[in-house]
């Protein structure tokens, strides 16, 4: 009885070893519970973490790198499509050649300016006001008139991200942040924003003087939009800078989630050649202990006797 109980634990431990081998063939890892091996079990537990924080660090920076790139293009429409036809109009309507009929014309077209780049000023990401700061569920720039009907068309003056009483810029926008230790608000900084108030101002006072046939104040106030062309170059730049730092970061993130997963892989994932080889030895062990055991289990008590 000895022997025949010895023999089924070797029958069974052996079979136990197969069962195990084709499961981690089967499914492509080394473990499936935890007590199977705890330390790397705690170590793919903690790199799962790892990735899941790397994951929403990504989402982050995918936010932020559309909020940039929505930012982005709205500037850049703003000084070609608005500043530089701008300048053109100025200074072909500046002029003392040119009629009043002629600068009516030019006074439309800016008009029309000035509505891109109210539009342009109310950009939104996600349903969410890219250049109004903290404020993001409100348009910053809202065009007004002296006839509340025709504000929408024809506005005289604009409200828009201001500086306080005390000279205090507006605020930046929200921060998202990237890291356990960083941070970046992809919003143009508030400061900036209150410029694009100035700018579109300035627009409407060019529209203005057109409509009025006022060659000195077209100068005037074609002088001022000028001025904005720095404002606009400056954010431009800042918003280039800013993106390209997204764009490095975001691949740094894709690095390592990539190199997390290998991680994983190689703490829980089988070696298949290896395994193979070790099934194979198993299938041999058990096939040797079943002809052991017939050999020995068919014997009985009268053998000994006789």
């Amino acid at each position: 009885m000895t022997m025949s109980d010895g023999v089924v634990d070797r029958l069974n431990t052996l079979r136990g070893q197969q069962n195990k081998l084709n499961q981690e063939l089967s499914t492509g890892q080394r473990f499936m519970l935890p007590s199977e091996d705890p330390q790397a079990a705690s170590r793919v537990m903690s790199l799962r973490s790892e990735m899941a924080v790397t994951q929403q660090y990504a989402r982050n920076s995918g936010i932020a790198s559309g909020v940039s790139q929505a930012s982005g293009s709205a500037l850049s429409n703003l000084y070609s499509d608005c500043y530089l036809n701008a300048t053109e109009i100025v200074a072909s309507a500046s002029s003392g050649n040119v009629s009043q009929a002629e600068r009516s014309a030019y006074a439309t077209t800016v008009n029309q300016l000035v509505l891109q780049a109210i539009q342009l000023g109310n950009t939104r990401f996600n349903q969410q006001y890219i250049f109004n700061g903290t404020d993001i569920a409100n348009p910053p720039y809202v065009g007004v008139s002296t006839d509340p009907g025709d504000s929408d068309a024809h506005p005289t003056s604009v409200t828009g991200p201001q500086s306080d009483a005390s000279g205090n810029p507006p605020g930046d926008g929200i921060a998202i942040k990237l890291s356990d230790s960083l941070s970046i608000s992809p919003y143009s900084r508030g400061e900036s924003n209150a410029k694009l108030t100035s700018f579109i101002s300035r627009l409407i006072s060019l529209r203005d003087a057109l409509e009025d046939n006022d060659a000195a104040r077209i100068q005037t106030t074609g002088n001022d939009i000028k001025s904005s062309e720095a404002d606009l170059a400056n954010m431009i730049a800042e918003n280039g800078a800013q993106g390209s730092r997204l764009d490095s970061l975001k691949a740094s993130m894709e690095i390592r989630f990539a190199d997390v997963g290998d991680l994983i892989g190689r703490e829980s994932s089988v070696d298949i050649a290896q395994t193979m080889v070790n099934l194979t030895k198993t299938q041999t062990a058990y096939q040797a202990a079943m002809q052991a055991g017939a050999q020995i289990l068919k014997l009985s008590l009268l053998d000994y006797i006789r």
